[in-house]
């Protein structure tokens, strides 16, 4: 049956995983979706080479902040975005080298400012929308977006001779094969990685468990426990 809100769930055995040693369940479970789909956009289709410079957008929600603990530990540079003041400050606590508030400023102009005019070499998104644009204007000559959503809105308009020129790559993501999902799990156990859990519900109060996730200030994932 769909679904895994849920005491018992049947799955192909081939869909099953070992999770790291040491971890809760509500760990393991909070490596789910998002780490999968990061670790695509990351590694996959961007193709993140340790010591390069990154820009993630939208840090707060539960890939934001999967994408940013995946690139961490290989990240020359690792910068993020957010309209809120408070994740910013979280960003920053859990090592971000710079952050851009895209309510105040203009996020490619910010990037080329504290990048010193190179720009990063991958930026990735899962909004689109306006914030695309910006995003390009982030990028070093021959640098990467990899975008995995549409949050901000599918349409967007891109300014092509900045692409051209600067030889750009708009690469498209989304989850991930099953080859992504046994390579992040020696990933996070071989880096010591432990995923942010914003708030914890029993299945019970799943109603509440999804209402959480449309509240602006939530950070990292939002996990149901099955006793």
């Amino acid at each position: 049956m769909p679904g895994t809100f849920a005491e018992l769930v049947s799955v192909p055995a081939s869909n099953v995983f070992p999770f790291p040693a040491g971890f809760t369940f509500s760990q393991a479970a909070a490596l789910g979706t998002t780490f999968i789909t990061a670790y695509r956009m990351l590694f996959t289709r961007g193709r993140m080479s340790p010591g390069e410079w990154v820009l993630v957008t939208g840090i707060g929600g539960g890939l934001g902040v999967s994408l940013f603990q995946l690139a961490r530990p290989l990240a020359g540079k690792l910068y993020v975005t957010s309209s809120s003041s408070e994740k910013i400050e979280r960003a920053s606590a859990m090592g971000a080298d710079g952050a851009v508030n895209y309510r105040d400023e203009d996020v490619g102009k910010a990037i080329r400012h504290v990048t010193g005019k190179r720009g990063v070499d991958l930026v990735v998104d899962s909004a689109a929308g306006d914030s695309l644009e910006p995003s390009l204007r982030a990028l070093r000559r021959g640098g990467r977006l990899v975008n995995a959503g549409a949050t901000a809105g599918p349409k967007v308009e891109v300014d092509m001779r900045r692409v051209f020129w600067n030889q750009l790559e708009i690469i498209g993501s989304t989850m991930g094969s099953d080859a992504d999902v046994s390579d992040m799990l020696r990933m996070v156990a071989g880096s010591g990685i432990e995923p942010v859990i914003d708030r914890s519900y029993p299945l019970a109060e799943g109603v509440e468990a999804l209402k959480r996730l449309d509240e602006p200030d939530h950070f990292g994932k939002v996990v149901l426990e099955v006793s």
